[in-house]
């Protein structure tokens, strides 16, 4: 029987909060430097996220959100 991957995440650099890689999973990550999303996509590499408001922004001044397109 194959493994459902079914948990996606992007991992963040603490301190900073940027993304610096995605993977699909089939378990759960519970720790603070593994962020749910949507769907494992390359596109959140190098988007900055913010735990204070769990938004991701372009910048790491969070000031222009960065909103993912679902595929």
């Amino acid at each position: 029987m194959a493994m459902q991957l079914q948990f996606n995440y992007a991992h963040i650099i603490p301190g900073t909060g940027e993304c610096d890689s995605c993977g699909t999973f089939s378990y759960q990550i519970n720790h603070p430097e593994w962020i749910a999303v949507p769907q494992s996509d390359d596109d959140y590499i190098g988007k900055f996220y913010d735990v204070n408001t769990e938004l991701w922004y372009y910048d790491s001044n969070f000031t222009e959100i960065y909103e993912p397109v679902i595929h």
